[in-house]
């Protein structure tokens, strides 16, 4: 695991928004890395991608240096339409794997939709998060100053991971979801790590281990990135009937890659 240095810059249905997309409640030093500014990226920003077609759900998962906006597709899953709910081809694991230094530097784009709206009434998203800590004079690589978990309501900069710019409120609401009668896809872009100045690319990267999710992290020291037991989502994307049921379900796991041949699990490698 790579460890960046910051000076370079749920799923349960909460209360419902009225809006068309509603919510519910080391390794390589990179000191020589440019610094973005606000205002500096280049280009216009690529439209999203359309789906694949014939699909009940689908999730796509584009890149672009944090600089730039040209949008790369990393990865293309879906559960194809017509496929028998209950069935284990209506469940699916969306495996990803992309270079640390890649990773660390660049914005993602997660666009999700459907194209069976009379199955889906709804496609809903629980995006990666997880709880740093619930102490006070929590200090972590992404604060200059102490935090208080401990007060209610709890500060957002308590916890990490893409659900904090995906799902609007963070924490209050935690997730969110599209009626695809209203739209049948809808796109999320959420910053890099280096951006987020998170210090490795746990901002991005859910591989820890079922095993490991219980466990407690709590490395010695301030500008730590913690791991309160118990916390950890997964990206989800589920096509849910009128009901609220699940019909189908594709589950993203990122990883990062620290060499042309070698996986490093950021998670694993920190507990």
């Amino acid at each position: 695991m790579a460890k960046f240095n910051n000076q370079f810059r749920a799923f349960s249905l909460f209360a419902l928004l009225p809006l068309t997309v509603l919510s519910f409640s080391s390794c390589k030093g990179v000191d020589d890395a440019p610094t973005p500014k606000s205002g500096s990226s280049v280009g216009s920003v690529a439209p999203p991608l359309a789906s694949p077609g014939g699909t009940g759900v689908f999730l796509l998962v584009e890149s672009a240096f944090e600089n730039q906006n040209n949008f790369s597709l990393l990865k293309s899953c879906n559960v194809p339409f017509g496929t028998t709910p209950g069935s284990p081809a209506a469940t699916m694991a969306c495996n990803l794997a992309v270079p640390e230094g890649n990773l660390y530097y660049s914005k993602l784009r997660f666009t999700i939709g459907t194209d069976d709206a009379s199955t889906c009434a709804f496609v809903s998203f629980q995006p990666y998060y997880y709880q740093a800590s619930s102490s006070a004079g929590f200090l972590p690589n992404w604060s200059q100053t102490p935090i208080d978990c401990s007060a209610n309501p709890i500060s957002a900069d308590c916890f990490s991971g893409a659900a904090l710019q995906i799902a609007p409120s963070f924490p209050t609401y935690r997730g969110t979801y599209i009626l695809p009668t209203v739209e049948s896809s809808h796109a999320y872009t959420i910053d890099s790590g280096n951006v987020k100045q998170r210090g490795s690319n746990r901002w991005t990267v859910n591989d820890l281990p079922i095993g490991k999710q219980a466990a407690n992290r709590t490395p010695p020291g301030p500008g730590s990135d913690n791991y309160l037991a118990n916390s950890y989502h997964d990206y989800v994307v589920t096509c849910r009937d009128p009901y609220y049921e699940a019909i189908y379900t594709i589950t993203l796991y990122l990883t990062d890659i620290n060499g042309p041949t070698e996986q490093i699990f950021t998670w694993l490698g920190t507990l």
